[in-house]
């Protein structure tokens, strides 16, 4: 019988929900005046260049590249930013409200990136029930001051159109209510050159991967490939190909390949050659504007699996169905071949 090893990888998520209270409109007389805390209150601000920016127009305008945001008195809160393509959300909702009652801060749906040794991270454009949470060790502390540093932003559906919008909370009173001094709405307006350098972060996307031990079928081999199934009919020719036995484990009843409504989606299998140290590496990722998707690999000497192959499973709505499979194998960035089922 074949032997499936399940590994998941997944965004991280942390359950409850983080909300900030809303600043008074206090004065920056000059671009790089210092950012001053008013007692009771908190203020957001965006630097850039070592330099507060100002509104303008009731937008703030920066350029294509990195910048802060700037929290002040806080309160040792964890500070969560629901970031979007247009001002829909601005007025979407009338508080005091449950955090569970919207789609912006709605509990368990959070985003947290790594950051990385300088402390900047990812800023990510969410969807509904998306927002990014910013805890202690993903900011730095200025005098009081909580700097959030954005190294680039990940428009996980390329909606981007010119201006963020920033939706800012901290629950101060950790009552996971939002209320209406506990939220701060911000729009940043960012001209993206062409060859962007805010806008190049990793879109990850989640896929579910495994170690195939029987491998006696003749489809295996000396190459990186991948399937691709769109249809019942091609769906049963995968399971002659590769056995019925594919995607069973005995952790779940269900089988994603046997169960996927095909329908609506299609089912991407990417195969590694076969092996006894070769891996895919974490989720494949792309970047906004562009059609690759980029499965990682790497070499695990210490695996004692003895011969495999390894997998991943990439399920993706039809609709949705927009990027070619590419690999990267010591830094060397290539398409792979596919199998045909038709």
């Amino acid at each position: 019988m074949r032997k499936i090893i399940f590994v998941i990888l997944t965004f991280s998520v942390l359950t409850g929900c983080s909300l900030i209270k809303k600043a008074n409109n206090a004065q920056i007389e000059q671009d790089n005046a210092p950012v001053e805390t008013v007692t009771g209150a908190f203020e957001v601000h965006i630097r850039q260049n070592n330099k507060i920016i100002n509104e303008t127009g009731n937008i703030h305008r920066i350029t294509d590249n990195k910048f802060e945001i700037l929290v002040t008195n806080e309160k040792n809160n964890i500070i969560s930013i629901f970031a979007y393509h247009n001002d829909e959300m601005f007025n979407k909702y009338t508080f005091p409200r449950k955090c569970e009652d919207t789609v912006i801060f709605h509990p368990a749906t959070a985003i947290i990136n790594s950051a990385d040794e300088n402390r900047e991270i990812t800023l990510t454009v969410n969807r509904e029930m998306q927002f990014n949470v910013i805890t202690h060790e993903k900011s730095t502390n200025e005098n009081g001051i909580s700097v959030i540093k954005i190294k680039d932003i990940a428009d996980t559906d390329d909606k981007f159109n010119g201006v963020l919008f920033l939706t800012v909370f901290i629950d101060l009173n950790n009552n996971k209510i939002i209320e209406n001094n506990e939220v701060k709405n911000m729009s940043v307006a960012i001209h993206r050159a062409q060859n962007s350098n805010l806008f190049r972060a990793k879109i990850h996307v989640s896929t579910m991967g495994g170690w195939i031990r029987d491998i006696n079928y003749p489809v295996y081999g000396n190459e990186y490939f991948y399937v691709k199934i769109s249809n019942e009919t091609e769906k049963e020719r995968f399971f002659e190909l590769f056995g019925r036995q594919y995607g069973n484990n005995t952790y779940s009843s269900i089988n994603w390949v046997r169960d996927l409504d095909y329908s609506k989606n299609n089912m991407y299998i990417i195969f590694s050659p076969i092996t006894t140290e070769i891996e895919f590496y974490n989720n494949p990722y792309r970047y906004a504007g562009e059609n690759r998707l980029i499965f990682d690999t790497r070499i695990n000497s210490a695996s004692n699996r003895g011969r495999y192959v390894f997998y991943r499973e990439y399920r993706v709505e039809k609709r949705n169905d927009l990027y070619e499979i590419w690999i990267n194998v010591n830094g060397t960035i290539r398409r792979i071949n596919e199998l045909l089922l038709r």
